[in-house]
This record gives structure tokens, C-alpha cells and sequence, in this order.
């Protein structure tokens, strides 16, 4: 489908921008932009009107002109980010310089001007202060500068979104999703309590968001890159668009007059680091080899006028993964359940239908004739244990392989001025990647290294580029566009790739499917142990994008007076296409306790589950199939804007703003729409087929207005008092955009069940699955068949959205210091969620007691319902200190943030779906933290040349160059819900069942390691009725977390203008593990314990690790 309406996303800003009338300094915040502003005055605080102002990029010798109002004020909007020198000039006095002021963007410099009466052959020249409060913006904002970047010790991936942790009310960035579907390794946060989808990355003004996992940065430019990030967690200016959560503004390096550039190699490996804190006593460290190198280069093509900057960063990762994984013992194999289990293993063969009445297995013995030939043959193909006590049944297999990592980022951009007053830039960036990661059982089994994620070869490459445009069309009027492109292609083959080893190996009827993409192994899922197979859902089968994304922005601002009012329009147009199954293009099969125990028995546990896969007998089954090719949708999302920032008062700015913005709903190839699911009839309706509306009858809301009012007050010279609210929409509702691209008929993803939790859906694994048969989709209408899910919109559709306010004191101190504290809260409003209406009552029987059942089947019928409502609350401090030879910077937040239970991205359904007992989820948010505090420093040396001590002589040059960084970083754990069986319930109205609460004071006891408890397990009792377990959802929490990162390096002078920099980082100096989540299962063997630490922005490596290196630059 080609980009819709081209000629009209290009006409429609440009005649905005020369038709809407113009309103009437104070430079408003620009995404891609800094601004310089300040007024002039004499000795006497009189205005010094019409004196003239230059502003001098020190880079580039690029400057521009303007000169002071009635009022003596001066505004230069849309500069680009760098240091400019500021000169003021005016009949009968001496010029003001200033020096080395940083433009930086979505910020104001102030410079304000005291002239002396004298001649203008005579200057009064000052250097720019390097702090100063922020007096022109009530955003709650926060900045990583490039000498940050460049000495702070950044993990393994050498992403900038790690420093972020320093910015109060982001929550500490992690990994997220499979080398695949985030081939950028971009970072996942929250910042003030929003979900993590609502954040928004751009790159030079254009957003840079993985399309389909809206959460992350689709594209992360090398470190060195970068020149600056601007960080924006609250109260964001309308200009900054569509962006709830945390506004992240990158801006890349620029060429000028001087070539300048640099060089690096550095590497990790295993010989450098600690033992993992769960390595097997008589396992070696495991090999890991990470080597990265690249280098930067920049310089003018033509002097005053073309520049050009280049930069390479490639990381090499060689790795043996390893991981610790729950296997059944030898006795369990054989069926002989008589010393793992107290629990009985009852015949499925015996008793009456609701699963009442049966009989166990004497001795808990399962006869070698009624084991499933099949489950026996893949059984075959898992290791027995090897790891803990010779009688572990949990956490019992320890499993290693070699991955490897290799990631080319190529960064370039130039920079045009064929005129003194239009500016040009073009930035492209360029991902290659390609990864290996084997499986824990060899063959087949989960994926062993967790940076990858996925299993088997996953390659591709991601594009991205934008180019600027800005023209000063007057001194008062500065006019900016950008067009971006974003392109993602994935491939992820998993081992078996190429061969039918369902269908032809095992067996297994319906398996696999028409084409090489639907090849490999099935996916055996039995709960409480790991992948058998390969994990045929989101985590594991094959995987092939096409994604892309256009973007479009015109922008103008207008000083007049007191006012700087900027306005402009933005367009966006992105494309899904994707073969990505949803349960399993190979088959999956789910195997629960419930064909092998008693209703009214004891709760099943692991044993029960393990028992029905030995008798071939899941409890669900799924297929899934793209009969027509694969999945594509396209979005249009649209948006205006208008900015006033006030100078009310010489002291008192204000800022006020309106965005609007229209979300069409998506649509399919061959003028297609979406689906609309008719629950009364049971079909579906075809959006745009044979004569139906596009849109069928959708009514999307074109009432999305976001305002935003802040008022920054200077009470004294050295204090600020902020305030502001403001209102932001959603960029991307899971719920509403990407859970709607995979549904029926464009994926038959088919599931089947049997009568109750009790009954499998098929007796034996050689029974199959059904042949999946597509519908006539020429049709307009046409039947949902029994079994297949779908997913449809309710009629009448507003976008969800945040509203945050802050009221924040900022205080300059003396000797350098900066303090800032304040209060930061958020509230998200109708954030959508699916919910199943095709569900039962509790103890109704399931699925026989669905609602629509009977039509239907176990088919999932989602409804995205605007169901969930979060809080937050927090205290947001920091404490920054800047000096000649030192910077140090504190950060704390106190936060509450609460929601419906569990899932921070908000595009699943919450844990209880029954309408009667929503409520029942109200939880803390899985992002929730309760105390995160930071502190990182730069340390130069005092001795040397051009500091304090020793500046000549020996102790000069053994003392001198030496500088010392680090980044401290304590932090509560996430909080988690214990869980028990869902067997008993009899429905699948709760997802996340919930034991008693037997004991609300639950002892924290702190045991690490298999067998040893965490927390006291005797506070929960297990439910075997049909009813809703007493403790709450997330009402305990994981281990927190210390962690410093520290880097000592020492500067050469190679010659004048070349250094070389030698250095030493240390990733987790002190070797604190960062403990992963207890065990939550109360029918697992392992309850209670933990056997895994997290590893946080460092892809799987959680122990003290160092990094040496050196870098030239010049």
C-alpha cells in the first residue's frame, strides 16, 4: 500500500504555517532546538532598546543577528545545540561578551546584559556560568551532557539510555524483549508512574520508537554519537508531542571548522570478571568475550558553510550462556511419581466427567502402557538433572552453550548553510546485526542466553534517517521542518528451522504447516518446568519483519514583545508487516494437572502437570496459520500544536499550550479496514469489503486535546519556585493498535480445550491437531468458527491519556551547588486493557461454562475496554554540584504507584476478568519502586597542569591526568504476587490465581539459593475450591539492589591536539548480586526460594566485571 496522501502530508504543514494568523522573549522548548534569550540593561536597570545581539556558534563560525525590543529583551529561537558566544553592542557603551554559552535542546540560556557607559572599541567579556537554575520552563527535566556520556561508565551495550537512571522519577532502565523484536537493544522505563509505552525517543526531533514494541528505541546511535540528551518527565511542553510517560531528546554530533575525532577499543572477557553467583561449584566461569571498537571523525567540507561527522561503533560478542532449568528426574520419566509427590496422580480414565470420583495410580505409579508413545519420544530429547541435591525436582538442570553477538551501528550526518539565513542536516543511521543462541537442551529447549532472547539465528538491519530544514525568514521568525524514516527488518529462525520435526518426526497430526516458516519443533508447555520444543508463542517460533515508519513536522516560531509562541503540525504514518504467530504456527501444547488429579482433591502441583504430558493428554491445544500472507496494517496519527511562553514579569514566566490530535483507526491492504466482532450474531464484519464502511461505524473520537500550563517564578536571584499541569495522550495504545493487527481472519490463531479443567483436549498426542481452514474474505460477513480467537474495539473510542503536575523549588547554593526538590504526580485515565467475554463463573466449568461456549468454544474473545486507572505520587529531589576539575549529581525519588494487576504495558487482561471482582486487581504497578536513589561523579585529578596542585615537575606528571568516575545506584525491588493453581476454580475468569493469606505479617527471611526460603511460605495456604484466594496481587517484593559502576582512566597529550586516554572500568565494583524474584508458585517445589539474579541494562552479566581500554581523540 502506498504512503497515503503524500502530496497532502507535505501541502497540509506548509499551508498551516503561512495561513494560520500570527500571534504576538522567552523562546519556547524545542525537541531538535536550544534557545538563547535575556534582556539588556544599563547601570541604572534601565532597557537598553535596539542594541544589537550576535550570537557566534564557536564550531562552525555560523552566527545570527537580532537586536533588543522597547523593553530590552532579545530572543534567538531554533538555535542548534553547541557552545555560542554572545555579544551586545549599543551607541555610548562598552560590549558585553559572553562566553561559551551552551544551547542545548528543548532549553532556554538566559544571558542577561549589564552595559557601562564607555566606547564600543572597548568589552567587558565574562564566561559562561555552567550551571544555572532553570528559570524559563516549569517541565520537570533533567539532561545527560556528551562528557557524561563519554566518562561515566556505561554497561556492555554502550546505550545512553543507561545513564537515565540519574534523572529522579525514571525507574532503573532495563532489558527488554528478544534480540529480534528489539535489535537496538533499546531500554525499557517508566517515568512517573505511566506506563512504559507512553515514552517517546527522538533523534534530531523525529521520533525513533521500535514500531511494534513502542516501549523501546527502535534505533540507539553509537555513544559517541551523541552530543547531548535532553530528558523531560513532567509538564511537557505541547511541542514535545505525543509522549505521557518521559520525553527523551537525542542530538547528534555536528562537523565544524576543526577536524575532530576519535578512536577506541575496549574489552570484556571472562578472565576479567567474578564467578557468577549461581555457577555450579565445579563449573568454570563461563567464557564471554566482548570486544567493541569504532571511532568518530568530523570536519568542515567547506568552511562556514558544509560539514560533515561520521561515526562506527561495532560490538563483537562471543558468550557461553548458561542457565539453570527444571527437568523431570529419572523416576519421573518412567512414570513413578511415588517419592517426588505426596499429592496423588490420579487416572484420567476413571471417575466422572468434572473430574470427581477418579482413582489414583497405585502406588502413584503410571503403568509404561499408558504412557503416550510421543510425550516419550520428545522426552528423549531433554537432558536428566544435574544440578542441586540428588533429590531436587525444581531448578535441577544446569545447561550452557556458545552465542554470539555481532552489532555494526554506522552514525553520519551533514550539515548545510547554502545561505546565511536557511540551515540544512541530514542524519542517517545504520544497524547491522546478526546472533546466534543455542538451546538449554541442545536441540530444542529454551533459549539459553538472555540478551538474545530468542533461540536459533536472528539477523537484520535498521535505518534510520532525518533531515532538518530551518529557515530564519526574519529575525523575529524562525521556520523548521524535518521528514524522518525508520525501517526495521528482523529474520528469527529457531534450531529445527527447515524441517517438519512435528508433523514428520513425532508425529503429531496438524503440526508445522504449508511453507518453510512454519517449520521446527512444537512447542511441549507444562507448567511449572521449562520449554520442551521451542517456545511456538511471542518468545520463541519463527519471526520475520517488514516494519516502517514516516514522519513529517513543520514548525514556526514568532517572537514578539513578551511572547515566543511556536506552532506547527506533525504526521506520522506507520507500517506493521509481520509473519509472527500468537500460540504457534508449529502447535502448542499446554499441559496443566488437571486430567491427573481430583476435583476436590488436594491443589495440584508440578507433578500432576508432568503426569498429563506423560499421558499425552494437554489441556489445551493451539495453531495458528496466516492464510493470506503476512500480517500488515498501516497507522496514520496526526497532530497540531500552538505554544505561548509569556514573560509576565521580569521574574514570572509563563508557559501555555494546546495540542491536538486525531488517531484514525489502522487499516489493511486493498482498502481494507480492521474487524468488528458482532457478538448478538457471531460474525465478523470486514471493514471496506463488498460496500461495508472502512471503519465499520468505529467512532473514534476528534476530541484529543492536550493542554499544558507552567509558571517558573524567580523569588530570589538564587531561587526558583516551578508549577504546572498538563494533559498527553497515549502514542501508542497496545491494546488499540498492535493487538489489532494480529486477529481473524488475517491469523487463524485456533485453540481448543477440554469440557473442564479437569478433561484434556485430546487423549492422546497422535490424535492432532484439526486442519485450519480460512473463510471467503470476499464476503463482508463472515462466521468466527468454533475455537478461533479474535480481538475487536468497542464502538465508541477515546484514547486513553495522563494528566501530570508538579510544584518544584530549585535553590543555587554556594560554592557550586544546585538543590532542586519537589512533588511529581500523574494519573492515567481509561488506559485500555482486553477482557474476555467468552469466560465462566467461578466453579462453572471450563470451558463448558463459557459464555459463549456453546457458539464458540474456548475461544478468547477480547473487547479493549478502558478499564485501567493508575496513580502516582512521589517526591522528586536532586542535588547537582559542577566544578572546575568535578561534577557530582544526587537524585532521589519517593514514589507510589498503583493500578490494576499486572502488566506494565497494559495490552494483556488484568488477572481477574469476572466484572464482579475488577476491583480485586488494584495492585501496586509492576514498575513500582518505592525509593530509588543515584549518585554518579566525575573526578578529575587536582594535580597537573591547569589545576590546583603540583602544576610543573615530576609530581605533576605522575599525578596529573588521572581522572575518576562512577555511577551509584540503590533501588527497592519490583514488587510480586504469589500464585497458586487455577485447577480448582473451574474457569478462565482469573489468569493469576491467588493462595490465602494466612498470616498478613509475612517474615522476610532473607534465604538465597535453592532450598533456602526468602520469605515465610506458611503465611499462604493453597485454595482447592472454587473461590478467589485473600492475599492481595504484588503485596510482596523482590531483593533491591545496589549497584556501582566506577572507571578510572588517565589523559596523554599525544601531541597539541591529540590525546590518548587509557582506562579501566568496573561494572558492579563491589560483586552485590542483583537477585531476581522469589519463587511465587505455591505448587512449585522451589516455592519460596531464589535461583537467579537480574542483570539490568548488562544483557545476562550480573557479576563484577571489568573493562579495559583505551581511546585516542583529537
Amino acid at each position: 500500500m502506498a504512503f497515503i496522501g503524500m502530496r497532502s502530508l507535505f501541502a497540509a504543514p506548509a499551508l498551516l504555517l503561512f495561513t494560520l494568523p500570527l500571534p504576538a522573549p522567552n523562546a519556547a522548548a524545542q525537541v531538535l532546538y536550544g534557545s538563547i534569550v535575556g534582556t539588556v540593561r544599563d547601570a541604572s536597570e534601565a532597557a537598553v532598546p535596539k542594541a544589537a545581539v550576535r550570537i557566534t556558534n564557536t564550531a562552525t563560525n555560523q552566527s545570527r543577528d537580532t537586536v533588543t525590543n522597547a523593553s530590552g529583551e532579545y530572543s534567538f529561537p531554533s538555535l542548534e545545540p553547541g557552545a555560542y558566544d554572545v555579544t551586545v553592542s549599543a551607541q555610548g557603551f562598552q560590549n558585553f561578551v559572553s562566553q561559551g554559552v551552551r544551547a542545548e535542546i528543548d532549553a532556554t540560556a538566559r544571558v542577561n546584559a549589564v552595559l557601562k557607559i564607555g566606547s564600543v572599541s572597548e568589552s567587558v567579556v565574562v564566561t559562561a556560568d555552567a550551571g544555572a537554575l532553570q528559570v524559563d520552563s516549569a517541565e520537570v527535566r533533567g539532561e545527560v551532557s556528551g562528557k557524561e556520556l563519554e566518562e561515566i561508565p556505561i554497561p556492555a551495550n554502550r546505550n545512553f539510555e543507561s545513564l537515565l537512571i540519574e534523572i529522579p522519577g525514571i525507574t532503573p532502565p532495563e532489558d527488554q524483549n528478544s534480540g529480534a523484536a528489539n535489535p537496538a537493544r533499546g531500554l525499557g522505563m517508566s517515568a512517573s508512574g505511566t506506563p512504559r509505552n507512553m515514552n517517546n525517543v527522538r533523534i534530531d526531533g523525529a521520533s525513533a520508537n521500535n514500531v511494534w514494541l513502542p516501549y523501546v528505541a527502535g534505533y540507539v546511535p553509537g555513544l559517541e554519537a551523541i552530543q547531548q540528551v535532553s530528558v523531560v518527565t513532567g509538564n511537557l511542553d505541547v511541542s514535545q508531542g505525543l509522549a505521557g510517560g518521559v520525553a527523551v531528546n537525542v542530538h547528534i554530533k555536528t562537523g565544524g571548522n576543526t577536524v575532530h575525532g576519535s578512536g577506541f577499543w575496549y574489552q570484556m572477557n571472562d578472565a576479567f570478571g567474578a564467578r557468577p553467583f549461581f555457577l555450579a561449584p565445579d563449573e568454570r566461569n563461563p567464557k564471554f568475550i566482548n570486544n567493541t571498537g569504532g571511532g568518530t571523525i568530523g570536519g568542515p567540507i567547506r568552511k562556514d558553510k558544509l560539514f560533515y561527522f561520521l561515526s562506527y561503533d561495532g560490538r563483537f560478542v562471543g558468550q557461553n550462556a548458561q542457565g539453570t532449568y527444571t527437568v523431570p528426574t529419572v523416576e519421573m520419566r518412567g512414570g513413578d511419581f511415588s517419592k517426588a509427590s505426596k499429592n496423588a496422580i490420579y487416572d484420567p480414565l476413571t471417575g466422572n466427567p468434572d473430574g470427581s470420583g477418579r482413582t489414583a495410580f497405585p502406588g502413584n505409579l503410571i503403568p509404561a502402557s499408558r504412557l503416550d508413545a510421543i510425550a516419550l519420544k520428545m522426552q528423549g530429547h531433554v537432558p536428566l538433572p544435574n544440578y542441586g541435591t540428588a533429590t531436587a525436582t525444581s531448578t535441577n538442570y544446569f545447561a550452557t552453550g556458545d552465542a554470539q553477538q555481532q552489532r555494526d551501528t554506522t552514525d553520519a550526518k551533514v550539515d548545510y548553510r547554502p545561505v546565511s539565513k536557511v540551515t540544512i542536516a541530514n542524519r542517517f543511521g545504520w544497524l547491522h546485526y546478526d546472533l546466534f543462541n543455542p538451546d538449554a537442551y541442545g536441540d530444542n529447549g529454551a533459549a539459553l542466553s538472555a540478551s538474545i532472547s530468542r533461540p536459533g539465528n536472528v539477523f537484520g538491519e535498521v535505518f534510520s534517517t532525518t533531515s532538518n530544514v530551518t529557515w530564519l525568514w526574519r529575525p523575529t521568525v524562525v521556520i523548521d521542518g524535518f521528514f524522518s524514516i525508520t525501517t526495521q527488518g528482523t529474520s528469527a529462525e529457531p534450531q529445527g528451522f527447515g524441517q517438519k520435526l512435528g508433523l514428520t518426526y513425532l508425529g503429531i497430526p496438524g503440526t508445522n504447516g504449508p511453507t518453510e516458516n512454519y517449520t521446527g519443533w512444537p512447542y511441549f508447555n507444562i507448567s511449572s518446568y521449562s520449554t520442551i520444543g521451542t517456545a511456538n508463542n511471542s518468545g520463541g517460533g519463527p519471526l520475520f519483519y517488514d516494519d516502517k515508519q514516516f514522519q513529517y513536522g513543520a514548525n514556526a516560531s514568532w517572537s514578539a514583545g513578551k511572547h515566543n509562541v511556536r506552532f506547527g503540525a506533525e504526521l506520522g504514518h506507520q507500517v506493521y508487516n509481520h509473519f509472527e504467530n500468537a500460540n504457534g504456527f508449529n502447535g502448542q501444547f499446554a499441559f496443566a494437572g488437571g486430567p491427573a488429579s481430583l476435583k476436590g482433591g488436594s491443589s495440584t502441583n508440578q507433578f500432576n502437570d508432568y503426569a498429563s504430558f506423560l499421558l499425552g493428554m494437554p489441556t489445551t491445544v493451539y495453531h495458528d496459520l496466516l492464510p493470506f500472507g503476512n500480517l500488515v496494517s498501516y497507522q496514520n496519527i496526526y497532530g497540531l500544536y500552538v505554544q505561548d511562553t509569556w514573560q509576565a514579569a521580569p521574574r514570572l514566566s509563563v508557559a501555555a499550550g494546546l495540542r491536538w490530535s486525531r488517531f484514525p483507526l489502522a487499516t489493511r491492504d486493498n482498502g481494507r479496514g480492521l474487524e468488528r466482532f458482532d457478538f448478538s450474531t457471531g460474525l465478523v464484519e470486514l471493514c471496506g469489503v463488498a460496500g461495508t464502511p472502512r471503519d465499520c461505524g468505529y467512532h473514534v473520537s476528534n476530541l484529543s486535546f492536550s493542554p499544558n500550563i507552567g509558571l517558573a517564578y524567580q523569588a530570589a536571584p538564587t531561587l526558583v519556585v516551578r508549577a504546572g499541569f498538563g494533559i498527553n495522550y497515549d502514542p501508542a495504545p497496545l491494546a488499540y493498535n498492535r493487538d489489532m493487527l494480529s486477529n481473524y481472519p488475517e491469523i487463524l490463531a485456533f485453540s481448543f480445550a477440554g469440557a473442564n479443567s479437569y478433561q484434556p483436549a485430546i487423549t492422546s498426542l497422535a490424535q492432532g491437531i484439526p486442519p485450519l481452514v480460512p473463510p471467503d474474505i470476499t464476503q463482508p460477513y463472515i462466521k468466527l468458527a468454533q475455537g478461533y480467537n479474535i480481538n475487536t474495539l468497542r464502538p465508541d473510542l477515546r484514547r486513553d491519556y495522563v494528566m501530570t503536575w508538579n510544584f518544584t523549588v530549585q535553590k543555587e547554593l554556594p560554592s557550586g551547588f544546585f538543590a532542586q526538590a519537589g512533588y511529581v504526580a500523574s494519573r492515567g485515565v481509561g488506559i485500555p486493557q482486553l477482557m474476555n467475554q467468552n469466560i465462566s463463573q467461578l466453579g462453572a466449568g471450563d470451558p463448558s461454562g463459557r459464555s459463549y461456549y456453546s457458539e464458540f468454544g474456548s475461544a478468547t474473545l477480547d473487547v479493549a475496554m478502558p478499564i485501567n486507572h493508575t496513580h502516582y505520587d512521589s517526591l522528586q529531589a536532586q542535588f547537582v554540584r559542577r566544578m572546575h576539575s568535578a561534577r557530582v549529581r544526587m537524585g532521589y525519588t519517593f514514589s507510589k504507584n498503583t493500578g490494576l494487576c499486572c502488566n506494565d504495558i497494559s495490552d494483556t487482561a488484568p488477572a481477574i476478568e469476572l466484572p464482579q471482582y475488577l476491583n480485586l486487581n488494584r495492585a501496586l504497578e509492576p514498575q513500582d519502586r518505592t525509593h530509588i536513589f543515584t549518585t554518579s561523579w566525575q573526578q578529575q585529578s587536582p594535580f597537573g597542569k591547569g589545576q590546583r596542585w603540583l602544576t610543573s615537575g615530576v609530581g605533576s606528571r605522575i599525578l596529573g591526568g588521572w581522572s575518576l568516575t562512577g555511577l551509584l545506584a540503590m533501588y527497592t525491588g519490583k514488587p510480586f504476587s504469589i500464585t497458586g493453581s487455577t485447577t480448582p476454580l473451574n474457569s478462565n475468569g482469573v489468569s493469576t490465581q491467588r493462595p490465602d493469606l494466612v498470616n498478613p505479617d509475612v517474615a522476610i527471611l532473607g534465604g538465597i539459593g535453592a532450598g533456602q526460603k526468602y520469605f515465610d511460605t506458611t503465611a499462604f495456604a493453597a485454595v482447592s475450591t472454587a473461590r478467589i484466594g485473600t492475599a492481595g496481587y504484588d503485596i510482596l517484593r523482590s531483593p533491591g539492589a545496589i549497584n556501582l559502576d566506577a572507571s578510572l582512566f588517565r589523559e596523554f597529550a599525544v601531541r597539541e591536539r591529540v590525546k590518548l586516554q587509557v582506562r579501566a572500568d568496573a561494572y558492579n565494583l563491589t560483586n552485590t548480586p542483583h537477585f531476581a524474584a522469589p519463587n511465587g508458585s505455591i505448587t512449585s517445589s522451589g516455592f519460596g526460594t531464589v535461583t537467579a539474579t537480574v542483570s539490568n541494562q548488562r544483557e545476562g552479566i550480573d557479576q563484577r566485571i571489568l573493562r579495559l581500554g583505551a581511546r585516542f581523540y583529537f
